[in-house]
């Protein structure tokens, strides 16, 4: 019960918050224009990411005060939280100034150096069968580049009303699921209060958004999202990480940011070159509407999200099953939105810049088709896992058929 309380107060406090910041930034002119690589039309508001951080830190207080979490949170996790302000800091400067991507990358760099400084590093990567892979010299590299990576994912993800925040709700939920079930105290309330304030934020993005969480908001999340891709799949409190399950549960963004990197290599350009070829843009031009394409993505993140937590819970050879059905998933979807080319007609292409590449149309994609395909998959997948759970608890632990003999 107190736990619905402190998630309830959460939600009020950013709520509040983000009214408060939308009143501030459209007085100030702190906001952000329409031009032509954005969807928006008008001036809208910035910096509504603070709202965010506001549930987030007021659901730890009230946790402390109701005796949930120890008062030593803020000085067991310093790193954490220096990294946090550095990211804090550099998202709202960018939204008030705008600062080169240079200085932004430096930022985040500080932010990851001080996580890993904290003890958030990942030495060793563990397997669905138990199996680990030592980094050896490169676990350090290794952490800071997939700290610096996530980051720049979920800011990338950014990109339509509702998207960043409404996926970070889903992923930040896998992650509140995970770290219950390892009672993790810190890393739980954390993601209740984060979740909190996202859903506060939420009510502010119906679209046409009042008000976009800007970078404050989505490096913040990236930052985060990093820190609990690591330390919510420790293994037994080592730094041996359940890598995959990672992976999985990041699996849109990380698949967007992939892509475009991959896409803007190719036609000689660079890879940070903002361009509207994402995701998010490659639906709308295959016929979903505004509304259309974030609820899709909205049912691929719970998608991948689901098949991360019952990774975590179902290990072994269906560890490695699960994975390969996201990894198929992932490839299909990359090849149906017309990143992947593997047929030309010299009678039906076109062509992309100045490097004339020949890129096969795609067929238009239909929402309804979409949504009830992914659901029925969604509830097939976790019907078929909660009859082998009970299956399971009704030979092995219920005791309805008698004790068990093991020969």
């Amino acid at each position: 019960m107190i736990i619905l309380i402190i998630t309830f107060l959460s939600v009020l406090f950013s709520l509040i918050s983000v009214w408060l910041i939308r009143k501030v930034a459209a007085r100030h002119h702190i906001g952000s224009l329409p031009s032509p690589r954005k969807m928006h039309k008008k001036f809208v508001p910035l910096l509504g990411g603070g709202g965010v951080t506001a549930g987030m830190i007021a659901a730890l207080i009230i946790s402390q005060f109701a005796g949930i979490l120890p008062f030593s949170i803020w000085a067991d996790y310093i790193f954490f939280w220096l990294g946090l302000l550095v990211i804090l800091c550099v998202g709202v400067w960018d939204d008030i100034k705008g600062i080169q991507s240079r200085i932004k990358f430096m930022g985040q760099g500080i932010a990851a150096l001080l996580l890993i400084l904290g003890g958030c590093k990942i030495q060793s990567f563990g397997g669905p069968m138990g199996e680990g892979f030592s980094l050896g010299a490169f676990a350090v590299p290794f952490t800071f580049l997939w700290i610096i990576f996530i980051i720049n994912a979920v800011n990338l993800m950014d990109g339509l009303d509702g998207l960043a925040g409404g996926i970070g709700l889903i992923v930040i939920t896998g992650f509140v699921i995970i770290s219950g079930g390892f009672e993790n105290r810190f890393l739980y309330n954390l993601g209740l209060g984060l979740a909190g304030g996202l859903v506060g934020f939420l009510r502010y993005k119906d679209h046409p958004a009042s008000i976009f969480m800007g970078d404050t908001g989505s490096l913040q999340l990236g930052y985060i999202f990093a820190f609990f891709s690591i330390e919510s799949l420790k293994i037994a409190s080592s730094h041996q990480v359940y890598f995959l399950t990672s992976l999985t549960l990041l699996a849109l963004p990380i698949t967007d940011t992939l892509v475009a990197f991959l896409r803007r290599l190719s036609l000689g350009q660079s890879p940070f070159l903002a361009d509207k070829q994402h995701i998010h843009h490659r639906l709308m031009k295959l016929g979903l509407s505004h509304l259309q394409t974030v609820w899709v993505l909205y049912l691929l993140a719970a998608f991948y999200v689901t098949l991360g937590v019952f990774m975590v819970y179902f290990q072994g050879i269906v560890g490695i099953i699960l994975f390969a059905i996201g990894f198929v998933f992932a490839i299909f979807w990359v090849w149906r939105l017309g990143y992947v080319e593997t047929r030309f007609s010299y009678q039906n292409t076109e062509y992309q810049f100045r490097n004339l590449i020949a890129v096969q149309r795609r067929a238009p994609i239909h929402f309804h088709q979409v949504w009830h395909k992914l659901i029925l998959l969604l509830s097939d997948f976790i019907t078929v896992n909660l009859a082998l759970y009970l299956t399971y608890w009704i030979k092995f632990q219920s005791g309805i058929l008698g004790p068990t003999v093991y020969r």
